[in-house]
């Protein structure tokens, strides 16, 4: 005989589930102990440069310095030092991280101008020298380097891949010194900056 069970339920069983509340021990920090410079360390001097100021009896000392212990600020200094005849002071001061590889004066007593590695391209900057004072009048970066001409500097700029080799600049940028500070004055074709530079009106100086 087949008999047949109508209605009969089976119990469920019903699960909670309750988030696991993460524990963990809180990791040890070990402060590192600082850098300390040892007895009778001073920056490392990589370049110096001296300027007779033609109009006055001053001279600029330009000392460019290297500090791999420094901490509170950047390792490389350029100092400028005024000595005249009756003071001797320190007239400006500029930081920075690259590492200052040149420093020239392509102006006379008017303009100084570092060219500078940063890693990944190359840094031209240039200050102007005044009886009193010394002011940041050109900060550009390139990756190839630059040419110094009289009254000028010429950058290249771009990026262009020559085959398997590396690559070239796509055009080169006149910058002309006014006496006063480095103007753009023109963007040619790379290759053509000077003949270029030998076509610019004077108004280009100025």
């Amino acid at each position: 005989m087949l008999a047949v069970i109508v209605g009969l339920q089976t119990p469920q069983t019903v699960l909670r589930c309750e988030p696991l509340q993460a524990k963990s021990t809180p990791r040890r920090v070990y402060p590192r102990p600082p850098i300390v410079a040892p007895p009778g360390y001073a920056p490392r001097t990589v370049a110096s440069l001296e300027i007779p100021l033609i109009a006055t009896d001053g001279v600029y000392y330009v000392q460019v310095t290297w500090d791999e212990y420094a901490r509170d600020r950047l390792p490389t200094e350029i100092r400028f030092t005024l000595q005249t005849k009756n003071d001797r002071k320190i007239v400006f001061r500029y930081e920075t991280g690259d590492h200052v590889k040149n420093i020239l004066a392509p102006e006379g007593d008017s303009v100084v101008v570092t060219v500078s590695e940063t890693g990944s391209a190359i840094m031209v900057r240039a200050f102007r020298l005044d009886a009193d004072k010394v002011t940041l009048v050109l900060e550009q970066g390139t990756k190839f380097p630059p040419e110094f001409v009289s009254g000028g500097i010429l950058l290249h700029a771009g990026w262009v891949p020559i085959g398997d080799r590396c690559c070239t600049a796509e055009k080169t940028e006149i910058w002309t010194w006014t006496g006063k500070k480095y103007k753009l004055a023109s963007t040619v074709p790379y290759g053509k900056g000077y003949e270029a530079l030998a076509k610019l009106p004077p108004s280009a100086w100025k």
